[in-house]
């Protein structure tokens, strides 16, 4: 293996254990909503600002060691929902149900992996 391989190597390493950018994790949130709201090309153009502002809000939230579980899961939520509350009027009302739908379940997601530590 050559010295460069071996670079790059600990260098993904490295990223990989500071998790995604808060650029990755906008696009990653795009991405999903994209396929899963079947957004258009204006909507998706009006909603990524949104996503971009609320990324580093809940890297920042992630990353704060001092925060207790509940607390950091009280603060990501509402970091989300405050995100969605600008999304919604962006989207059709068959949109916002799938959107409410799958709020309902990333709270429930959020609640088992809570009650498991």
């Amino acid at each position: 293996m050559s010295y460069r391989t071996i670079a790059l190597l600990l260098l993904s390493s490295l990223v990989w254990a500071q998790g995604p950018s808060p650029e990755q994790t906008a696009e990653h949130r795009m991405q999903m909503m994209a396929q899963q709201l079947q957004l258009t090309e204006p909507q998706k153009e009006k909603i990524m600002p949104i996503l971009m502002e609320e990324a580093p809000k809940i890297k920042a939230v992630k990353s704060d060691a001092s925060l207790p579980q509940n607390e950091k899961l009280a603060k990501l939520m509402q970091i989300r929902n405050d995100a969605n509350d600008k999304i919604r009027p962006l989207l059709t009302s068959t949109q916002q149900q799938k959107l409410d739908q799958m709020r309902q379940q990333q709270r429930q997601q959020m609640m088992k992996e809570l009650s498991e530590k």
